[in-house]
């Protein structure tokens, strides 16, 4: 076994998905739902990020949205007072993804980070870091099962 401090974790991407090649849409089912409860908006931000989805009356993100932040990012999920709030999945350019749960913008409670090479993480997060019990397995097979502490892992890979 290595302590896990001992081995060096990089999941740095240098690859590159095609801006083309990354969709984001409502269903037929959640676009009704949306579009019945007369609260969707489509804003455009200067940056070029764009949002379609409920909004409050002031155009807050607040309810169900499709986020793009301009760097073609995409966010699908809940809102609350124009934070990311509640259950989305998360999908960078680079081929990262999280499905899980967040709070004021952050990834925290349970959620999956996958990597392009196929390593994942599964458990526990808390602002935005790798917080209590959770599953890696690296691209390599190497796994780690246990606890970890801002971002870091506790214990030893098997």
């Amino acid at each position: 076994m290595k302590k896990a401090n001992d081995m060096m974790l990089n999941h740095s991407h240098e690859t590159e998905v095609p801006k083309d090649n990354l969709f984001y849409s409502f269903t037929n089912t959640q676009a009704k739902e949306i579009d019945d409860k007369r609260a969707v908006r489509e804003i455009t931000y200067p940056n070029g990020g764009h949002y379609k989805g409920e909004c409050t009356s002031d155009n807050q993100k607040h309810g169900f949205g499709v986020f793009n932040d301009g760097a073609d990012n995409i966010y699908e999920g809940e809102f609350k007072n124009d934070k990311i709030e509640g259950k989305g999945i998360y999908k960078t350019t680079a081929g990262t993804i999280y499905n899980g749960e967040w709070k004021n913008d952050l990834q925290d409670g349970m959620g999956k980070e996958t990597w392009p090479d196929g390593s994942y993480y599964l458990g526990a997060y808390i602002k935005g870091l790798k917080n209590g019990k959770g599953f890696y397995k690296w691209e390599d097979g190497s796994e780690y099962d246990g606890q970890w502490v801002n971002g870091n892992i506790d214990g030893y890979v098997r």
